[in-house]
């Protein structure tokens, strides 16, 4: 076999298997249903003040640009998660623009610290 064959071969099979990414927001879970931290990505938790839980990422600046994965926005506020009491945390959150972009049970309100949206549990 050729130095360009083998090269393509492994090209083909590296691009069969590279662009499956997990069914969440950009290629991660924040904004997906959860019962549990396990349940999201790693490092993240699970807000269960939502309907059906949401997975959500620590960050550390509400506002900041590139400090989220793409598709996302950090934000801060108090929130319940299946490992903590209601408490201030700062979390990337799933961006919105409309309502209709966020799921049942959540709210798309702007960001502290920043000109973006993101969907929230709704305040009951």
């Amino acid at each position: 076999m050729t130095i360009s064959r083998a090269l393509l071969t492994g090209s083909l099979f590296f691009c069969f298997t590279c662009n499956e990414e997990p069914a969440g927001n950009h290629g991660t879970l924040i904004g997906l249903s959860c019962e549990n931290s396990e349940e999201c990505d790693i490092g993240g938790t699970c807000l269960i003040d939502g309907k059906d839980g949401m997975c959500a990422l620590p960050c550390t600046q509400p506002g900041a640009a590139q400090e989220c994965p793409l598709g996302s926005y950090c934000d801060q506020g108090q929130y319940t998660s299946d490992t903590a009491d209601k408490s201030q945390m700062t979390l990337c959150l799933p961006s919105c623009k409309a309502q209709s972009d966020c799921r049942d049970g959540y709210e798309c309100t702007g960001i502290s610290g920043g000109p973006g949206k993101v969907c929230k549990p709704k305040a009951e």
